[in-house]
């Protein structure tokens, strides 16, 4: 059941709809390496309502608050009856909290314990729309106006990581997908974005994972 509700996260990373979990067909991707620090134009942090639905080996939708910021802190709140906070995911970037079934758990990116097969800037940056920065072994695909519409990890030949962006709408003068599927070799989870406010100031601690109980 906790490792069900981490894949709820990017988080981060769940409002009314549902997403189609459907195979997005892989184009031709433009491989090149991303210079460290380099970014599409676009949002550095973003707050967001959300539905998420997630498929393969189990099937579950849910509702959820988003903030991500660049380049690798996020934090998905998952939404239960009343509003309540089901599950939350918290990085600030070294670290993982996760929240759920009512205990709570601390990860380092790097303990091979961790249930999650993404980085913390590959979440970051499909919720942007951005490319993962100062990540090695990407290949992009853009659309004509510049926008990243899918990102893809190898590793041996296969694909370990897949994110696809689309239906991008113009908030606050900027960019932002407001349809996100990433999958791995596991799951498939799909993000549909209700509402976004774009560059938010975030209060101070607001993904510091140590003053979580």
């Amino acid at each position: 059941m906790r490792a069900l509700a981490f894949v709820l996260i990017f988080m981060l990373f769940v409002l009314p709809g549902c997403v189609a979990m459907k195979e997005a067909q892989r184009p031709a991707a433009q491989k090149e390496a991303a210079a460290p620090g380099a970014l599409t134009a676009g949002p550095r942090a973003i707050k967001a309502s959300a539905t998420v639905e997630i498929s393969r080996i189990f099937s579950v939708k849910g509702r959820a608050l988003i903030a991500a910021e660049i380049p690798d802190r996020f934090r998905i709140e998952v939404l239960g009856p009343m509003s309540s906070t089901l599950a939350l995911f918290v990085s600030n970037g070294p670290r993982l909290y996760i929240f759920s079934d009512g205990q709570s758990s601390r990860y380092d990116w790097d303990d091979p314990r961790m249930p999650f097969p993404f980085r913390p800037a590959e979440v970051v940056s499909a919720l942007l729309g951005a490319r993962p920065v100062d990540i090695p072994g990407y290949g992009f695909s853009t659309d004509e106006a510049g926008r990243v519409t899918q990102f893809v990890k190898d590793e041996n030949g296969e694909s370990v990581v897949k994110a696809t962006m689309s239906d991008y709408r113009t908030v606050s003068g900027t960019d932002v997908p407001f349809s996100i599927t990433m999958k791995d070799r596991r799951k498939d989870l799909g993000v549909r974005y209700s509402s976004v406010e774009v560059n938010p100031v975030f209060a101070a601690g607001f993904f510091d994972t140590d003053r979580l109980p």
